[in-house]
C-alpha cells in the first residue's frame, strides 16, 4: 500500500505544471478513496455484529471484511 503521508508536503518538482496537478489529484482521489473504504469498512463490521434473528450472518460479513481489507483467499 502506498503511503500517501510521504507524498503530503513534496513539492512536485517536474517539467510540467500539468503533470504536477495530476499527481497532487490523484494522491487527492487515493485518500479519497481510503476514506471510503474505512467507512465501508465500518458498516461491514457492525453488520457482523449485529444479531440477524433468523439466521447468523457473522460469516458472511467477516468474509466481506476480509475482501474490503485486502485477506480473502484466492
Amino acid at each position: 500500500m502506498i503511503d500517501t503521508d510521504a507524498y503530503e508536503d513534496m513539492t512536485w518538482e517536474t517539467p510540467s505544471d500539468e503533470l504536477a496537478d495530476a499527481a497532487e489529484n490523484l494522491l487527492t482521489e487515493v485518500k479519497r478513496l481510503r476514506e471510503q473504504q474505512q467507512k465501508i469498512l465500518r458498516i461491514a463490521e457492525t453488520n457482523k455484529a449485529l444479531d440477524w434473528d433468523d439466521r447468523d450472518a457473522s460469516a458472511e460479513w467477516a468474509y466481506i471484511i476480509d475482501m474490503i481489507k485486502g485477506e480473502e483467499e484466492e
